[in-house]
């Protein structure tokens, strides 16, 4: 597709708004979509999954976190499953203290009472301890009775509690760490900020994504972290736990289950895991780098200008959309590759709509501005140039220059002679009808040969070949139209005679040359004409008719492009405004070759002012009585002329 060339309706102002404003849409669609509608979020999701399952090494068993579980084996030695007997956990802690553990989370709420003397002894164990412990506590939005609350909040009074619920997002998957929130006495942390800070490891504020990661390829996740049932732990070397944080949590079937990224191969995963991977990417000082809102609007800003640059490029269509989709290929491959080295994960589906809705609207501009440009040319040309050329320039507008050009043209000039006289004797009414006749004849003629009709000045036509379309043979196009327009004048003199009188002769000048060519209607108009001398000399040929006697009068560049057809001289002219003679022809379709010989015999005899010139011309004449040009010449030199050079005064 080609942009409209200057004189068009869409200017380059009009441009540069649409584009801006389909960048401006596509920008805000791809920001906002994602987000707004669920199958994109389901998607982008999905495809953030993906990196993670995919492309996160193993990193092996975490060496630092184990985790102690109570597993279905663990509540079969208790009379009823909950809540957990406080005695046996207090007993668990008092086991991993003496064993010289780092620290000791508990993903466990206690929010109503059991045996009071358990309570308590649970209570002090905690209160007492020689590491850092952090005691889980349900957050506000967890849905507690009064009682259940009131007895969390009498539990945890001088214990370090931090929040341990699990944030995950609208499909149920956990892939956020909770960092925790404000609770009645302050903010509150997550249980793996907790742990953490207990430890002496704190981090930035902010949404922190999990960085899950298996232990080895092909493992399940959970498979990351050393896990022992809780009724065993008291039967364990305690070198297995000396210097290690210890997450206390369930691990039942039904209990307490989270969906992760994994969740599609190994299930669902139970909470404390979710905890330990948040805890292990604290110490470790990993982190799944999330893009800033800014930085992913810049990211989308430039696929927005890079899409609309690619549909711009000056490539068929075809190769535009293929250019896109590389440059989508090659960024959904750098985006998973950046994810596998750098742990960057860069969101796929708005730098995705911000290409291929800039692409797809930049490409329905174009399309609009093509239709408007086909109109357009249509409308400019339909009226002056013939109809199988107006759908050449339509369906190729790149052959088209508007802007002005140098180019080798063939002009035709007519003038119908005595008509201004001939108007003035007779009704508007007659006029119109006769004049509209008559320059309608012409004008298709004109179309007939696939020339151009430039201007209607009153009763003269004057037309062009070889603009906008190059055409090879624009010289004999022109000549050919000539001798019709001529036939035709003539048959329409005949046929309308008037109560004033016979129609004048149709006299025609033609010329061929390079001239300028362009619009030269401003910015208001449209008026696609030429100029230069040739243009000047057409129109000189066609008042020397008057003078030659001859109704057509054709230069010798334009003869010299016609050999199939017939030319006489007719002499050496020196035009109106020039100092140099110029040879003129006239087509002579009706005559043979032998007569256009002898006619140029003499005419050569004269050029040499030959003695003999007048009487060949006299022989001529004798023979053909009413030819002009033998009696022009005849005339002259009996007149005392020599040569063949006349000089023109007028026009």
């Amino acid at each position: 597709m080609s942009s409209i060339v200057s004189g068009e309706p869409v200017n380059s102002n009009q441009k540069l708004r649409a584009l801006t404003s389909a960048a401006v849409v596509s920008v805000l669609f791809a920001l906002a979509l994602p987000n707004a509608l669920p199958f994109m979020r389901v998607a982008e999701n999905w495809l953030y999954d993906y990196r993670i399952i995919n492309k996160t090494p193993a990193l092996g068993l975490h060496p630092d976190i184990v985790l102690v579980s109570v597993t279905e084996d663990t509540l079969a030695g208790f009379p009823f499953r909950s809540p957990l007997n406080r005695r046996f956990v207090g007993d668990i802690i008092q086991h991993l203290v003496s064993s010289g553990v780092r620290a000791i989370g508990i993903d466990s709420v206690f929010d109503q009472s059991t045996i009071p003397e358990d309570d308590l002894y649970l209570h002090q164990t905690i209160r007492h301890s020689k590491v850092p412990i952090v005691v889980g506590e349900a957050a506000p939005q967890t849905g507690l009775t009064d009682n259940q609350r009131a007895f969390q909040k009498a539990f945890l009074e001088v214990l370090n509690a931090a929040y341990v619920n699990i944030l995950t997002d609208s499909d149920g998957s956990a892939r956020q760490a909770y960092r925790g929130q404000q609770g009645s006495k302050g903010w509150v942390p997550g249980l793996a900020d907790a742990v953490a800070t207990a430890v002496g490891i704190t981090r930035e504020p902010g949404v922190r994504p999990i960085a899950y990661y298996p232990a080895l390829e092909g493992e399940p996740i959970y498979k990351a972290f050393r896990s022992f049932p809780a009724h065993t732990v008291k039967l364990l070397p305690p070198a297995w736990f000396k210097d290690k944080i210890v997450l206390i949590g369930a691990e039942l079937t039904l209990d307490d289950r989270v969906r992760t990224p994994f969740s599609g191969t190994v299930g669902e995963i139970p909470g404390v895991y979710v905890h330990a991977f948040a805890l292990a990417q604290i110490l470790d000082g990993r982190s799944v780098t999330v893009p800033s809102f800014v930085m992913n609007a810049g990211l989308v800003a430039v696929l927005v200008i890079v899409g609309i640059m690619l549909i711009l490029a000056p490539w068929p269509l075809f190769f535009r959309w293929a250019a896109v989709l590389i440059v989508l290929v090659a960024g959904w491959g750098a985006a998973i590759g950046f994810y596998g080295s750098s742990e960057l994960m860069v969101p796929l589906l708005p730098p995705t709509l911000a290409l291929l809705l800039s692409s797809s609207l930049a490409t329905i501009y174009l399309v609009y501005q093509e239709r408007q440009q086909q109109r357009f040319l249509h409308n400019a040309f339909s009226r002056y140039v013939s109809p199988n050329l107006v759908d050449d320039i339509v369906s190729n507008p790149d052959k088209l220059e508007l802007e002005g050009e140098r180019r080798y043209l063939t002009f035709i000039f007519t003038d119908l002679a005595g008509f201004t006289s001939l108007a003035e004797q007779l009704d508007p009414g007659d006029i119109v009808g006769l004049l509209n006749g008559y320059i309608d004849g012409m004008c298709a003629i004109v179309f007939r040969h696939g020339g151009t009709v430039d201007k209607i000045v009153g009763d003269a036509v004057a037309a062009y070949w070889g603009a906008p379309i190059g055409q090879e043979d624009q010289r004999a196009r022109a000549v050919s139209c000539a001798l019709e327009m001529d036939e035709f004048a003539e048959d329409y003199r005949q046929r309308n005679v008037t109560v004033a009188g016979m129609l004048g002769l149709t006299r025609i000048g033609i010329n061929s040359g390079t001239a300028i060519i362009g619009n030269f209607g401003g910015v208001n108009f449209f008026d696609y004409t030429a100029h230069g001398d040739m243009v000047n000399t057409a129109a000189r040929l066609e008042g020397a008719n008057k003078y030659l006697g001859t109704r057509i009068c054709v230069g010798e560049e334009t003869k010299t492009g016609c050999p199939q057809l017939l030319f006489r001289s007719v002499a050496d002219l020196i035009l109106k405004g020039k100092t140099e003679p110029i040879r003129v022809y006239e087509p002579v379709p009706d005559m043979t070759t032998e007569q256009v010989a002898e006619f140029e015999r003499v005419f050569e005899s004269m050029v040499a002012d030959s003695g003999e010139a007048q009487e060949a011309y006299k022989k001529l004449l004798d023979r053909f009585p009413n030819d002009p040009v033998c009696k022009l010449h005849y005339d002259r030199l009996g007149a005392g002329e020599h040569g063949s050079i006349m000089t023109l005064a007028g026009k």
